[in-house]
């Protein structure tokens, strides 16, 4: 009987756990993990998104983002490291991330998103500036600063 409560007690502490916590101001809406990566989508406007991000591995990512039509602007790659987040604006309909692991050797390789990332879109915010495009707005930052960081850059959720 000991070992029924043990294996009980075992597979809900281990839901428990593998339950996500998203901060408040975040649902998942505007998104959908593919095999080649994660979609961030508008789904009934065009008005701007605020998408936080999370890498919940125990390895540090790159997130990519092949554009369309290259031109000089800055790119989209971004590193995230292991239990940090990042926070990305987005005006496009449609945006897709890809997700790579860098072996020790520096070589590339495409990852699926679903089992790095976990992500969601902000209920509401709004931004001290005109927005005019989308860019990254906190890169690679622990929880705790995720907030404070976006405050110093305009926005508040």
């Amino acid at each position: 009987m000991k070992k029924f409560y043990f294996m009980i007690m075992v597979f809900f502490s281990t839901s428990i756990f593998a339950i996500e916590k998203f901060p408040t101001f975040c649902q998942i809406s505007g998104i959908h993990f593919g095999k080649d990566g994660v979609l961030l989508y508008a789904q009934h406007t065009a008005k701007p998104r605020l998408y936080a991000i999370k890498n919940k591995s125990h390895k540090a990512i790159w997130l990519t983002h092949q554009k369309k039509n290259p031109s000089a602007s800055a790119g989209w790659d971004s590193q995230l490291m292991p239990n940090h987040w990042s926070v990305i604006l987005l005006t496009d309909r449609n945006f897709d991330l890809q997700c790579h692991f860098q072996s020790k050797t520096g070589r590339m390789k495409a990852v699926s998103c679903v089992n790095f990332l976990s992500v969601c879109q902000f209920n509401d915010f709004s931004s001290k500036h005109p927005i005019d495009g989308g860019y990254w707005v906190v890169e690679n930052v622990l929880f705790s600063a995720l907030t404070p960081r976006m405050h110093a850059r305009g926005f508040e959720s």
